[in-house]
């Protein structure tokens, strides 16, 4: 699956979670889809 990317590299949050899709925003900021990219769990990120 591919992420997001800057500058042509995968965006990764902490070294641990890459960031697939923006999935929605609101008040509170901008949630995007992400994986945690040493056992693959999809947690929803908010920034």
């Amino acid at each position: 699956m591919a992420g997001i990317k800057v500058n042509g590299i995968d965006f990764v949050v902490g070294g641990r979670y890459r960031l697939v899709r923006k999935i929605g925003s609101g008040s509170f900021g901008d949630i995007y889809l992400g994986i945690n990219v040493s056992n693959g769990e999809e947690p929803q990120e908010v920034f």
